[in-house]
């Protein structure tokens, strides 16, 4: 038996400690232990260093308390950046919903007992202020997620650890000569990110870096895997594919090097190599998060809203709808894709050329589904499969979840054996499919269900499928030049902000960062406007 299979019957904690066995320090010449290991990586991470960059500038926004405010979208991005303006004292705030309900793409669906989402799934280290909302608002709460089984070529046997498998991955491309080899390489390509990261940026507030100046720019040019082939941390190129390019956030040879460090910042990069774990799940889903947020904001919320034209002067934004009368209002913040919002939009000369080159092809299934015969199963319920990642197929299944198994933390070898408990002889699972090309029903459909079929025919029940617009990304190009930052100077320039995944990362923590950046460089009114009896008595007709 190979030594791969071999540490693949291990439990997922093992592998994970015997991968920081192997890593040698060279910076200091010493073998560390597993724990000695990644506190030198979290130590590293989390070095303050001074701040680098061009620091944000004030912002233009809403000029009064009183002024009437129109957030397009309710969904996580729209419906905290209500909630801020609520607690800034904000209390004349519409948001408008072309669904029927709120949360975007936080989807949670209660099944059997159980609570599937079916949109954003996990928390890092990093969403600092989702935990603080979570601590607030307490109908959900964080759990960790037990392990990871990754499935190599087959979907039906040779199970294995993340860990183990990245390891692998280097010998068997011939980029280390033994496992030893590959993770003290690893850990070296660790150090260099970590470093490089604060040698460009420093100690980051919240999501976004202050504005880079050219020559950083040019450092951080082109590719992710350019940028990790640069700065001498290829190694931690299959890493990154499980945590970037499994998550629906690109391909490492095509997505621009900024998402990357956006996404896998120094202190999530050390978490992946804590013994206890680095993601968490939240036990009630996504979605009661976002509604306890929107009752405390207590805005009223517009559903099956359809915009036909948005037209703004310096003072006014004017929204006309085709199901219903059109509203004035002071101020817009808008929140849904800004490549589809210019199609509404009265769009400006500087925002014209930034949005419409926004690249918003990915797309992400997510499918709900029960089955009566047991899955091939592994050392944990949290399932990728590496193939897909690494042949760039669009619409295969990339990860598939058993439900049951990580809302109880099964794991272990007696997950793999099926004698844990499951939720009344029948498996729940959510299969994630990702794809840049236009969905296909047919496509999708077929590969589903050769997922489902490859280790023999099995009955299934599907509960729910549901196709996301995800990860809306700026061309190379732009982002070299330095786009998000041109972005940020344009806020309140046009009586207008712009929040959401268009404008940062597709992740909740990225979004709900970002309003709070937009909250910290935005100077709050002194006080309100009077507009007079008159205004404050019929505000409600004010809209016409």
């Amino acid at each position: 038996m190979s030594l791969l299979r071999k540490l693949s019957r291990m439990t997922t904690t093992m592998l994970i400690s015997i991968f920081l066995i192997v890593l040698h320090c060279f910076n200091f010449g010493l073998s560390l232990t597993p724990l000695e290991a990644f506190q030198t990586l979290k130590k590293l991470a989390g070095q303050p260093v001074p701040a680098k960059g061009t620091p944000f500038s004030q912002i233009p926004g809403p000029r009064s308390f009183d002024d009437r405010i129109c957030i397009v979208g309710a969904g996580p991005s729209g419906v905290h950046m209500a909630y801020l303006l609520k607690e800034a004292g904000f209390h004349d705030v519409v948001i408008l919903e072309k669904n029927g309900r709120i949360g975007g793409k936080s989807l949670t669906i209660k099944h059997r007992g159980l609570s599937a989402d079916l949109g954003t799934y996990c928390l890092t280290i990093d969403y600092i202020r989702i935990f603080k909302l979570l601590k607030k608002f307490k109908s959900t709460q964080p759990k960790k997620i037990s392990g990871t089984t990754l499935w190599d070529e087959s979907r039906c046997f040779n199970a294995t650890s993340t860990a183990v498998w990245v390891v692998g991955e280097l010998v068997r491309n011939g980029e280390a000569t033994s496992v030893a080899d590959a993770s003290a390489k690893i850990f070296q390509a660790s150090i260099r990110y970590i470093k490089k990261y604060k040698e460009l940026f420093g100690s980051v507030e919240g999501e976004l870096m202050l504005k880079p100046s050219k020559e950083v720019l040019h450092q951080m040019r082109g590719t992710l895997l350019e940028y990790l082939q640069r700065i001498g941390a290829e190694p931690l190129k299959y890493f990154f594919t499980l945590y970037q390019t499994s998550n629906g956030y690109g391909n490492l040879d095509e997505v621009p090097a900024l998402y990357g460090l956006l996404w896998l910042t120094p202190a999530v990069l050390a978490d992946g190599q804590n013994p206890a774990g680095a993601i968490d799940q939240l036990d009630n889903g996504w979605m009661p998060l976002w509604e306890d947020i929107a009752r405390a904001a207590d805005f009223p919320i517009y559903y099956h809203t359809h915009i036909r034209r948005i037209y703004r002067s310096s003072r006014r934004t004017k929204v006309f709808f085709w199901n219903q009368r059109p509203m004035v209002f002071d101020f817009l913040i808008l929140s849904p894709s800004m490549k589809e919002m210019i199609k509404v939009l009265d769009t400006r000369k500087q925002e014209h050329p930034i949005f419409s080159s926004l690249n918003d092809d990915g797309h992400y299934t997510a499918t709900l589904y029960d089955v009566t015969k047991q899955s091939p199963r592994g050392l944990a319920p949290y399932n990728i499969y590496a193939e897909p990642l690494q042949n760039k197929s669009n619409y295969d299944v990339s990860i598939d979840m058993d439900i049951f198994g990580l809302r109880n933390q099964q794991h272990g070898a007696e997950f793999a054996a099926g004698q844990t408990p499951t939720n009344g002889g029948v498996e729940t699972h959510v299969c994630w499919q990702y794809g840049r090309i236009p969905p296909n029903r047919s496509i999708i459909n077929r590969r589903f269900y050769q997922h489902i079929n490859a280790c023999g025919p099995r009955r299934v029940r599907r509960i729910v499928r549901k196709t996301w617009q995800y990860f809306p990304t700026y061309p190379v190009s732009k982002i070299d030049n330095g786009v998000l930052w041109d972005i940020y100077d344009m806020q309140g320039r046009y009586n207008t902000w712009y929040i959401g995944s268009s404008v940062i990362f597709e992740s909740a923590k990225s979004v709900v960062e970002y309003n709070h950046l937009l909250f910290r460089n935005y100077v709050l009114p002194k006080r309100s406007r009077n507009r007079g009896w008159f205004y404050h008595r019929y505000r409600h007709i004010y809209r016409y």
